[in-house]
């Protein structure tokens, strides 16, 4: 008789959905409330989620707020990097700088908002001052 391996759980895999869907939906809800007036209510409500999953992720309104800045900010990047890339370095003109810039209005108004939301954060925050900067110098 042989040992037969276990299936694996799907419990990890639901746990990364759940903090996904958790960090997905509370984009919004910073963009419409800002910082400080968000609850774990809107943020679970806005993912359909328990107070429960939201817990079993995060530790604080503040560690979403985080990961969205973070999640956001390396979307913008990509897009910003890839309008870059897309032009040929001898092709570089102002023309092409519109192109680089309408690829980072792409991300839309939300994504501003959510940038001065963060910024009015690294004001009194020195760990969200140390996010902004590395994601500026980026």
């Amino acid at each position: 008789m042989t040992p037969t391996t276990p299936p694996s759980s799907p419990a990890p895999r639901r746990r990364e959905n759940t903090h996904a869907r958790l960090v997905e939906a509370s984009f919004g809800v910073f963009v419409d409330k800002g910082l400080k007036r968000v609850t774990v209510d809107d943020l679970v409500g806005a993912a359909g989620y328990t107070r429960g999953a939201f817990y079993s992720n995060f530790s604080s309104i503040e560690e979403v707020f985080f990961e969205v800045f973070r999640d956001r900010g390396e979307s913008m990047l990509a897009a910003a990097s890839s309008a870059v890339d897309a032009v040929p370095e001898e092709d570089f003109t102002i023309e092409s700088i519109g192109s680089v810039l309408d690829a980072v209005r792409a991300q839309g108004r939300e994504w501003y908002i959510l940038h001065a939301e963060f910024t009015l954060l690294a004001l009194r925050d020195e760990r969200a001052r140390e996010v902004l900067a590395d994601f500026s110098s980026r």
